[in-house]
């Protein structure tokens, strides 16, 4: 059984569960994104009166070019790059093509929002719901700052806005390690409206053999889509899963889709003892308890309220 919290924050009503932090995105502010120059332009007004005592609305706006939201690196000392030899017994290095995408992914788009007053960008998908986003908690709960002014560009075209965000609450918690942290770096994005294409299937949530996935994330400020494939495992010791990568900054919350079109991870994180190898959250039953509850704001939640875990 779960114990709620009622908090009333001015007009924001919270409502706090042990599990989950689902919260309404602050879109109050009216910010437009240009893909075309990479830019967020904020506007915003205020009253002024003139010599005559007449009150009039001054507009202003403010530019600023979106940048990247970095791919997190942690170190891990107690784990080592193992060495490889080839039969002439020369070190042997991996690399990892990124391939430029031919014709369209639809279901992966750019995630753009501000965090602290800077326009960010990450990479999401849309995931058995054609209303639910999947990306990294990262890129929603980000120094300690919930994300705001959120939309989603398919790659197919368009915008849409993001109305609620669902982030594991462990992901918000204070004094943790990197790793108990970094196995919940995932999170929802409730869409406010469908931009009608179909989305990626929920994985069983198996632990998984060794099998193919790609990799799809936004390169160089979200201008190009790129994709990294490789054969994906779990690691038993980290419990995560692991791939050879090589995408870069704005590629973080991208999905790993294997055969079917199962989304199997995420972008994360690399480990600074392990070059060229992205790992991701596992996809178990935390997060299948996470993605309903942000489905339940798609099948009749309140737009209005949102929930929150303190901490």
């Amino acid at each position: 059984m779960k114990v709620f919290t009622k908090i009333t924050f001015s007009s924001m009503i919270i409502v706090s569960s042990i599990s989950a932090m689902t919260m309404e995105v602050d879109n109050s502010k009216d910010v437009s994104y240009d893909m075309e120059k990479n830019t967020a332009t904020t506007k915003w007004y205020k009253e002024k009166r003139d010599r005559s005592g007449k009150s009039k609305k001054i507009e202003y706006r403010s530019t600023k070019k979106v940048k990247s939201l970095p791919i997190p690196t942690i170190s891990i000392p107690s784990i080592k790059q193992k060495k490889k030899r080839d039969r002439n017994h020369t070190k042997s290095t991996s690399t990892m093509t990124i391939i430029p995408l031919m014709g369209s992914v639809p279901r992966v788009g750019k995630l753009l929002f501000t965090n602290g007053g800077n326009p960010k960008v990450c990479t999401a998908s849309l995931l058995d719901n054609s209303r639910i986003l999947l990306t990294a908690a990262h890129c929603l709960y980000y120094h300690g700052k919930a994300s705001k002014n959120i939309k989603f560009f398919p790659q197919s075209g368009g915008e849409v806005v993001g109305g609620h965000i669902s982030i594991p609450d462990t992901w918000a918690k204070k004094n943790l390690s990197d790793m108990q942290r970094y196995r919940y770096d995932y999170g929802f994005v409730v869409l406010e409206k469908s931009p009608n294409i179909t989305p990626y299937s929920l994985s069983d949530g198996q632990i998984p053999s060794s099998s193919q996935v790609i990799a799809y994330g936004y390169q160089n400020g979200g201008r190009y889509l790129r994709q990294a494939e490789s054969i994906y495992n779990y690691n038993s010791t980290l419990k995560m899963l692991r791939m050879k990568s090589a995408l870069l900054e704005g590629a973080s919350g991208g999905p790993w889709v294997g055969s079917g079109s199962h989304t199997m991870g995420i972008n994360s994180f690399y480990i600074k003892e392990q070059p060229g190898k992205m790992y991701s959250p596992y996809l178990g039953d935390n997060f299948k308890k996470l993605y309903k509850e942000a489905s339940g704001k798609v099948s009749g939640g309140s737009t209005k309220s949102s929930s929150i875990c303190p901490f």
